[in-house]
């Protein structure tokens, strides 16, 4: 099974004071996040250390809770846990630390110099795995075909196509018609948006998603991010979000921001710079 923070706790008694602090629960739970534990796998099988995909973002978790004198990266005992939680999370995995690594030169952590790379052990003990898996996509039903060719073709809510100054190709659609309530339906719509335009940057308004697509709990904008990096879409999600005070979702959309796959931002012509600047 997945490690818990508990586990992280129990494994290494010198961070037992962090044991009741919801800040440092909330970035393991980050770094156990299915989309991100990947990418720590990933970078560890390409001889990366391991936080190195996700390292800005932790960085950008932390300057909050700095301004709120909450906790800090200058402080090495802080940043040595951070570490030790992805130990804790990739070991039921079969990884084992190597050694330490520099970051990558590309890389604009400012905290972080190094972290630690892990190379897969045949003889660890290991109660998981990945599984990476070449798959048909399904095909879209003719009635949610043609439900997405009557949006498409229907003013206002018409599929405009856009290349930007960087030569990438963006379609933009700003509907009231509330279509997104699945990840299958989310995906339905990109692959029809590839088939007919041949594109992959996708921009739409946020009145489109179903309300609990905002409430993480319902585990949909999860599952919507994994499916968008497992078949290399990209969405820009636009619109107010101000009425949101959910912690969580701030974070997620913060997080989310600092990816390649999914953004939230506050109109068209930001969304066009995000999918178009990649």
């Amino acid at each position: 099974m997945l490690a818990i923070f508990d586990d992280f706790i129990k494994q290494n008694p010198n961070c037992k004071k962090f044991e009741h602090d919801d800040d440092m629960q909330n970035i393991f739970e980050f770094l156990s996040r299915e989309y991100v534990l990947t990418q720590l796998i990933d970078a560890s099988e390409a001889g990366k250390p391991a936080l190195a995909p996700v390292v800005e973002n932790v960085e950008h978790f932390f300057m909050d809770l700095t301004k709120e004198h909450r906790h800090s990266l200058d402080d090495n005992f802080t940043k040595q846990a951070v570490g030790l939680m992805v130990k804790t999370i990739l070991e039921p995995f079969g990884y084992v630390v190597w050694k330490q690594k520099d970051l990558p030169k590309k890389s604009r952590a400012t905290k972080f110099q190094s972290a630690s790379a892990y190379r897969f052990d045949h003889l660890a003990p290991r109660t998981m795995r990945v599984v990476k898996r070449i798959e048909e996509i399904e095909l879209i039903s003719d009635s949610r075909l043609a439900q997405l060719k009557e949006m498409a073709d229907k003013s206002p809510h018409r599929i405009r196509v856009f290349f930007t100054q960087s030569g990438s190709k963006v379609t933009v659609q700003n509907s009231d018609i509330q279509l997104f309530d699945d990840a299958k339906i989310v995906l339905d719509y990109a692959v029809h948006i590839e088939r007919v335009h041949g594109c992959r940057n996708i921009a739409v308004n946020k009145e489109m998603f179903e309300e609990n697509f905002f409430d993480l709990s319902s585990g949909l904008a999860g599952e919507i991010a994994q499916k968008l990096v497992n078949y290399g879409f990209r969405f820009a999600i636009f619109g107010d979000f101000s009425g949101y005070t959910s912690k969580p979702l701030k974070d997620f959309m913060y997080e989310s921001n600092k990816g390649r796959h999914i953004y939230f931002v506050a109109d068209e012509d930001e969304a066009l710079k995000k999918l178009g600047g990649a």
